[in-house]
């Protein structure tokens, strides 16, 4: 399933999603794969300096920002042990980066 957003305007916003679910009956579970990015850009425009005590002077950036996650899970469903099957394994890496120069710029 995929799903595709656009706003426009002044403002853009893209996103994606993926997602696949498999039996495996060689494995004798349920593997569970999903993905996400999010793409988000806002015109530019002047702001204040947080830092000038009269407000004199303002600053500007490149206002996108971006996010991502994959995920994958394995569930072990047709084994035997209920207490298994009630158990998912998963691992997931995720990404977001907001605006170099922004007051709350953060990459992590």
């Amino acid at each position: 399933m995929a799903a595709i957003f656009h706003t426009y305007k002044h403002n853009i916003i893209d996103a994606i999603d993926l997602n696949f679910v498999k039996s495996v009956t060689a494995l004798k579970s349920v593997i569970d794969l999903k993905a996400q990015a999010n793409f988000i850009n806002v015109d530019d425009t002047d702001y204040e300096d947080p830092e000038d005590p009269i407000g004199a002077s303002t600053f500007t950036f490149d206002n996108q920002s971006k996010a991502y996650f994959v995920q994958g899970s394995i569930r072990p469903s047709f084994v035997n042990s209920m207490f298994f099957q009630n158990l998912e394994f998963a691992l997931r890496y995720s990404k977001m980066e907001t605006p170099e120069g922004a007051l709350w710029e953060t990459s992590q």
